[in-house]
């Protein structure tokens, strides 16, 4: 259930996730360290882990060379996702079109 994801996300550390938009959001928002493994053949969340992993902000592995092991240290390591703030962007946005 939504109530249950949002409270185990809020206490993780680091989140082991697929790299959706939606999900990437949802992480910002909460400034987590992510280690991101894209579903294979999607090349949103294959683009968008490559693009977050190459820029130091989550660790990314594909599904055939995931090892938690390995990996889990790597994404503790990373900077995070740059941390969005939703309620203030939409009050900004708010103010430019009223």
């Amino acid at each position: 259930d939504r109530a249950r994801q949002a409270e185990m996300l809020n206490r993780a550390r680091v989140v082991i996730t697929r790299s959706g938009y939606t999900t990437l959001m949802e992480l910002a928002e909460l400034g987590k360290r992510a280690l991101f493994v894209p579903t294979p053949g999607q090349s949103e969340q294959e683009y968008l882990a490559r693009f977050h992993h190459r820029r130091g902000h989550v660790c990314s592995t594909t599904q055939k060379k995931l090892d938690i092991v390995r990996d889990l240290p790597r994404a503790q390591a990373a900077n995070g996702l740059p941390r969005i703030d939703t309620r203030h962007t939409v009050e900004r946005f708010l103010r430019i079109i009223g």
